[in-house]
């Protein structure tokens, strides 16, 4: 049976863009689901940092699903486009919401100030 009294829902998707998601192979930490996620050039795909220089200081996706990479890399859920609350995604090194927005809209990915 649910824990109604303790449900707390889930802000990350915002609208009702459609969601297109793929699995992937996660690397590099332990990341929380709504974690802006960066493609390498070795495919694997990781917290998106704007120092980096592999490709990840792109942001592509944002991640479906808790996933723990910390130990090894691991297969994760990632989407590919849809709506999302912008205070609800984790951004990684100098990223924010303002500095990733228009990028993000040519991956058909929408981050947006929810009331």
């Amino acid at each position: 049976m649910a824990d109604i009294e303790n449900y707390s829902p889930d802000t990350l998707i915002a609208g009702d863009h459609p969601l297109v998601s793929m699995s992937v192979t996660v690397t590099g930490g332990n990341y929380a689901r709504g974690t802006l996620m960066g493609r390498k050039s070795t495919g694997e795909f990781t917290i998106s940092d704007d120092a980096a220089s592999d490709g990840s200081e792109t942001p592509v996706a944002i991640l479906a699903v808790d996933c723990d990479a910390s130990a090894g890399d691991v297969t994760g859920q990632v989407y590919l486009c849809g709506e999302f609350d912008e205070q609800a995604v984790t951004y990684g090194g100098n990223h924010t919401a303002d500095t990733v927005r228009w990028g993000l809209t040519t991956q058909s990915i929408y981050l947006k100030k929810t009331v």
